[in-house]
């Protein structure tokens, strides 16, 4: 299965078959997918590695209280952390979702079932879902993501989109796996903690691409993968300084369509509190 993050309502593309970086620029709202040029030609030193934390499914009593523990630390400006929530309609408390957004979290929504057929299906589950959380006291600007369960190359044309970062198992065999609950030998809180720092180090030892971190439902139901990744986001803030920020994926966004060098971050308004 494959995952995508889309965030609606924008004129660029980060995913398609065919795109000329000359066209496709951030002053025009867009940039390519497979544009190897780091956002405003920053150097690796100068760009921040982005770690976009997202969660997926319901939110109740039992998952906000996991929540509220993994969103405790602060960024460099002193901001608390933010992370984007892809609420599932049926069965989410949304007082307590409403709560998150007051935070200053971001919230999108998450489609069940079976992929809409056509664009007209995709639409009115779209309009559905926002329109729940709009009921809920939810700005229709501030809802910008959706996470779909299946995504074509060419499905979405015309929005931005964020791919989920590679996990792979960390006992050697380094088998690939979309979301922490679907890879293997992932037993006790070490190995949670090795599966998103193998994956971080990736990104921060190579072009410090947004680490997009996904925490799914199966995955923070169990104690020792919430302890190994409490643990791995409080290290990487340790020991990474202010080279590491935590946000929401819109966030992430607005860095990229205004890339800032690290040193002038903690005055950046987007990331403000």
């Amino acid at each position: 299965m494959r995952m995508l993050v889309i965030l609606l309502g924008l004129l660029g593309s980060s995913f398609q078959q065919s795109c000329d970086p000359t066209v496709c620029t951030v002053e025009n709202n867009c940039r390519c997918y497979n544009d190897p040029k780091p956002p405003g030609d920053l150097t690796n030193s100068e760009i921040p590695q982005i770690v976009m934390l997202s969660f997926e499914g319901t939110i109740n009593t039992d998952s906000s209280g996991y929540y509220n523990q993994l969103l405790g630390a602060n960024n460099p400006n002193g901001c608390p952390i933010t992370a984007t929530f892809f609420i599932q309609v049926d069965g989410s408390d949304y007082k307590l979702a409403k709560n998150m957004y007051d935070k200053g979290c971001e919230l999108g929504v998450k489609l069940n079932g079976k992929t809409p057929k056509g664009s007209t299906g995709w639409i009115d589950a779209i309009k559905a879902a926002v329109q729940s959380l709009i009921n809920i006291g939810v700005k229709p600007e501030d809802i910008q993501g959706i996470r779909v369960p299946l995504g074509g190359n060419d499905q979405f044309i015309g929005v931005w989109e964020f791919l989920i970062a590679d996990y792979h198992d960390p006992s050697g065999q380094g088998l690939p796996c979309v979301v922490p609950s679907a890879c293997r030998n992932i037993t006790d809180k070490r190995a949670a903690f090795d599966l998103f720092f193998n994956s971080f180090t990736d990104h921060y030892n190579g072009g410090r691409t947004p680490f997009n971190m996904l925490i799914d439902p199966v995955f923070a139901a169990n104690q020792d993968m919430r302890d190994g990744t409490i643990e791995f986001l409080q290290y990487i803030r340790a020991a990474f300084g202010s080279d590491v920020w935590i946000v929401s994926i819109q966030k992430a966004l607005q860095w990229i369509q205004d890339p800032t060098p690290l040193a002038n971050l903690t005055t950046f308004s987007p990331w403000s509190c």
